[in-house]
């Protein structure tokens, strides 16, 4: 009996997180481009990420960042709605010197903070 018991709880629990994870959305990046121009003033630079949401409708928020010796110098973000399914093409140029890589975060603020995924794509500039 303790045995069924444990099981039926371990089973609750594995759903109730899964009926939790499908109502967040959850933003995956499908392709991530950057693009370099040498001009008088120094570097632009034109990045372009396509977006996929797997997960459920909500806020999704894509964070372009610039690094210098790996570390964030500059960094813009853009917060919208996306439904499941959703694709959705993001782009952001910046402008300047000593820039060394760009990197993009992508995640749905909304979700609880154990399970966000700020994980971090970085491109080198060539």
């Amino acid at each position: 009996m303790t045995v069924l018991l444990s099981f039926v709880l371990v089973a609750s629990a594995a759903g109730a997180f899964i009926y939790l994870l499908s109502g967040y959305p959850s933003p995956e990046v499908q392709s991530f481009t950057v693009s370099s121009n040498e001009t008088g003033q120094g570097l632009e630079i034109v990045s372009n990420a396509s977006i996929k949401n797997l997960g459920g409708s909500g806020e999704v928020t894509a964070q372009f960042r610039i690094l210098e010796n790996d570390r964030v110098i500059d960094s813009r973000e853009r917060t919208f709605s996306m439904a499941n399914d959703d694709t959705r093409i993001v782009s952001e140029e910046f402008s300047g010197e000593g820039f060394d890589d760009v990197g993009l975060a992508v995640y749905a603020p909304g979700r609880p903070q154990l399970i966000q995924d700020r994980s971090e794509i970085v491109e080198r500039i060539r």
